[in-house]
């Protein structure tokens, strides 16, 4: 069975590619004087300039670069001018996979990432919690005998009843 795509292709470029028009390689790719302080920590002019663009990719759009990914020209070229290098340093970048893995660990905690939030589940977890408990309120509904089942057209503070009672009613009928 063919995998299913959510996004077409032109979504997810424009998701998850970087920019190419200059004012928003400008806007999303200028860094600031901490940032600049960081990549100077690397020695070598590859190593700075591959940081730099971990950097970049991270912060917009919010991605890692993979290892066959190679970035825009114009926006190598705007982060190689800023931090004083040329743009084809890039093509000698990581040639050890140890260094790009550590220049991402090093870049996460710097800009206070983890991989995997623990936050981000619970929005998902009350969906699922409120979806199970409507479940077991309707399996109840459904076996209760329709003479027991009443729903009050108003609750007791004179306002119209809740949804779930209506859906229920509905269901019932």
């Amino acid at each position: 069975m063919p995998p299913r795509h959510i996004l077409s292709p032109q979504s997810r470029t424009a998701l998850f590619d970087p920019p190419t028009e200059p004012t928003a390689i400008v806007r999303h790719y200028t860094f600031s004087p901490e940032d600049q302080a960081l990549i100077w920590q690397r020695r070598r002019a590859a190593n700075r300039l591959g940081f730099a663009v971990h950097l970049a990719y991270l912060r917009f759009p919010g991605r890692v670069l993979g290892a066959d990914d190679a970035p825009p020209a114009d926006m190598l070229a705007f982060i190689a001018s800023q931090i004083g290098c040329d743009a084809d340093e890039f093509a000698s970048y990581a040639r050890r996979d140890e260094t790009r893995r550590e220049h991402l660990g090093e870049l996460q905690s710097y800009l206070a990432r983890r991989n995997h939030p623990p936050r981000a589940s619970r929005p998902c977890r009350a969906a699922r919690l409120g979806a199970y408990r409507f479940q077991r309120r309707l399996r109840l509904a459904r076996r209760t005998p329709r003479s027991r089942f009443q729903t009050p057209t108003k609750s007791p503070s004179g306002l119209p009843r809740s949804r779930l009672a209506y859906d229920l009613e509905q269901i019932l009928r």
